[in-house]
């Protein structure tokens, strides 16, 4: 793709992005609309963005009990912008809320990393027991607890 191509693709992204802006301040809510305007947002680049709206939307689907896809799209959200902790958080949540403990744990193992490496060793220490309570036979908790000094 040259050069003026991918200015005239910008220039029809972000036109887009903001008739679709437009449209969603009339349908909030409207999933068509979340989720092109976050694969919009994430064709543009701008993967902060597009992982809050599918944050947003997967919201809206596990208010309305639409928990596979309120999940898909949470992981949606995690592989737009890996280094998030609203995703990881929302979808521990939701596994433990649906029964899955493991995938759960592992979720709380994967914020503990996050929050360890951005310096906040306690809260890394509290997902680390969060984990550890819903599995407590998983390896990597087994191995990160005792890493941490666990009260």
């Amino acid at each position: 793709m040259g050069f003026l191509d991918n200015l005239f693709n910008k220039n029809k992204t972000s036109k887009e992005i903001k008739d679709c802006e437009r449209q969603l301040e009339r349908r909030p809510t409207d999933p068509v609309l979340l989720k092109k305007l976050g694969d919009l947002y994430s064709k543009a680049g701008d993967n902060e963005s597009a992982a809050a709206v599918y944050l947003r939307l997967g919201e809206i689907y596990a208010q309305k009990g639409f928990y596979p896809k309120a999940i898909a799209l949470f992981k949606q959200a995690q592989k737009t912008n890996p280094g998030s902790d609203d995703s990881y958080l929302r979808l521990a949540e939701l596994y433990v809320s649906q029964g899955f403990q493991r995938d759960a744990a592992a979720q709380y193992v994967k914020l503990s990393e996050l929050t360890e490496k951005s310096g906040d060793s306690e809260g890394a220490t509290r997902y680390m027991q969060q984990a550890a309570e819903l599995d407590p036979a998983h390896k990597q908790v087994k191995q990160q607890a005792a890493a941490f000094d666990l009260p």
